[in-house]
């Protein structure tokens, strides 16, 4: 039997759009602080950027 390699496809977006959508409405100001203009993510990449904003040490 031959193996199937399965294709995911990942879909980039935006920080425009990311911040935009509902799923992250409560993290606008990290979105618009961490993510660059010129750059698009997938939702993992966001969750991942989130979590390692909100796991920093305040000064």
């Amino acid at each position: 039997m031959a193996n199937k390699v399965i294709k995911e496809d990942i879909s980039k977006y935006s920080k425009e759009i990311i911040s935009l959508s509902d799923r992250y409405a409560g993290y606008k100001d990290i979105i618009n602080a961490e993510l660059d203009d010129n750059n698009e993510y997938s939702m993992d990449e966001v969750d991942i950027i989130i979590s390692d904003f909100l796991k920093r040490e305040v000064r």
